[in-house]
């Protein structure tokens, strides 16, 4: 072998052409190479990516500090890439025959780091693009809707994803509308009865009545209008009491509005007791 320190790789050096390009295009990958010494230098260069040989390409350099670059087509997959060239069958050429050599650089490296998709072809990565097939609907309301973020007609049916999607969301919109105006006029309801008051007012008709019931009868009241009285003051309890149920049976409704799983479960657990319960009537 020749002396080592005659050729080689320029700076190391690895770049692309085009320079911008994203996986599945077709790319060339060049290296520069140089031979300073007296004599012809040939050989080959092999590109690799990772472990895996991309393909080799032979070059020839006149003697004299000639410089040159040498070049392999590759089609890039999606994926992390390290792209690393290296000589082989390196030799000198001169009129007594060929000498073979080893370079002082014999391996070039380049961290291309990630090569994505580009779906819509806009020139921006899918993992940069919140909407890879640029059918005017963002990746993330696809796969809140269901469909596929990389075609414009999943279903392939002639109506594109975006014009299903905004009849979806329009319908949904409505649903969510409808459903949060009823439970904020459950709480305002429910803030309407005050509790505190509420229980105030059955404790005082409690009151009331037991006066009326164990009172003895006043002088001059005759026994039709107390027990008007009395009923007076047992309407008013019972009023009282359906108030504070009526408190307690829109808070559990507000409940199961603001989790609908807790109430889809709670309306099986109903429909359950319920069929049981016409089931043991038809028994009887």
């Amino acid at each position: 072998f020749a002396a080592a320190d005659t050729g080689g790789f320029i700076t190391r050096t690895i770049w692309f052409s085009p320079e911008k390009f994203f996986a599945g295009d077709t790319v060339r990958i060049y290296v520069g190479v140089f031979n300073g010494s007296e004599r012809k230098l040939l050989g080959t260069v092999e590109f690799f990516d990772g472990k895996d040989k991309i393909g080799s390409s032979d070059f020839v350099l006149e003697r004299g500090g000639q410089a040159g670059s040498v070049w392999v087509n590759w089609k890039a997959p999606k994926g992390d890439h390290t792209i690393r060239a290296r000589f082989t069958r390196t030799r000198f050429e001169d009129s007594r025959g060929e000498v073979p050599v080893a370079l002082q650089d014999e391996t070039a490296e380049y961290n291309l780091g990630f090569i994505d998709d580009d779906t819509d072809h806009d020139t921006v990565g899918d993992r940069d693009d919140d909407d890879d097939d640029n059918d005017g609907v963002s990746d993330s309301a696809e796969k809140e809707f269901g469909s596929s973020p990389n075609t414009s007609d999943t279903d392939g049916d002639g109506y594109s994803d975006k014009e299903e999607y905004e009849a979806w969301k329009a319908n949904t919109g409505g649903t969510e509308k409808f459903i949060t105006r009823v439970s904020e006029s459950i709480k305002k309801q429910k803030e309407a009865l005050a509790p505190e008051q509420a229980k105030a007012k059955l404790t005082r008709s409690y009151e009331d009545l037991k006066e009326k019931l164990f009172t003895p009868k006043p002088a001059g009241v005759s026994y039709p209008r107390q027990f008007a009285s009395v009923f007076s003051v047992a309407g008013g309890l019972l009023w009282s009491i359906l108030s504070l149920a009526t408190e307690k049976f829109l808070a559990l409704v507000v409940f199961l509005l603001d989790n609908p799983v807790l109430g889809i479960i709670f309306l099986i657990i109903i429909f359950i007791l319920a069929v049981r319960w016409r089931r043991r009537r038809r028994k009887r």
